[in-house]
């Protein structure tokens, strides 16, 4: 069984979510707020291909006839989303709007906006993605793009005890929510 996978593994059962449709509803409504400089904090992937939150990000941006925004690559951490956000500020081209890939990159980058005297979403907007508690109780709460968690999990167990009974593996890829807060720019 295979969590969290975003592309069919022949041979075993996995699960995942659209990530690019997530990741381009975020983008897209940061674009609705006005925004054509939007940054990425993008987590680090090991597998070695582009991450399908990536993809969605380009997509919206190129759908909507915008430039790529500035790009900095970072851990799926707290830590992670601080430095990105360091790096994502100091940039020239400083970003007025920001995807975070995580949620907990987001809340790591809402403390390096803060840092940097800057309020969200008056200077800088955010939006990331999971959906966790997380996001709901940082300050502003993150407009985040849910991962329908719950269903995820009664899948992997159908999809365990399927292959108990000798059923055929099986990719599963369920749809995100966009869950919209106060860090994008909405009341």
């Amino acid at each position: 069984m295979l969590l969290n996978q975003e592309r069919d593994a022949p041979g075993f059962n996995s699960i995942g979510v659209d990530l690019a449709a997530g990741a381009k509803a975020a983008v897209e409504h940061l674009i609705g707020h006005g925004h054509s400089n939007i940054g990425l904090a993008m987590g680090t992937n090991v597998s070695g291909e582009t991450d399908g939150r990536e993809v969605g990000w380009r997509q919206a941006l190129q759908a909507a006839g915008l430039p790529e925004g500035p790009i900095s690559y970072s851990a799926f951490t707290r830590p992670g989303g601080y430095s990105a956000g360091q790096r994502l500020l100091a940039s020239v081209n400083r970003p007025t709007a920001i995807f975070a890939t995580s949620d907990m990159q987001g809340i790591g980058l809402l403390r390096a906006i803060h840092e940097a005297g800057l309020s969200v979403p008056g200077d800088i907007a955010v939006a990331s993605f999971d959906g966790s508690a997380d996001s709901e109780y940082s300050w502003p709460p993150l407009t985040t793009v849910e991962q329908p968690v719950a269903a995820m999990a009664e899948a992997a167990v159908a999809a365990l005890v399927g292959a108990s009974r000798g059923e055929r593996p099986r990719h599963r890829i369920f749809p995100t929510n966009l869950h919209i807060r106060q860090s994008c720019g909405c009341p």
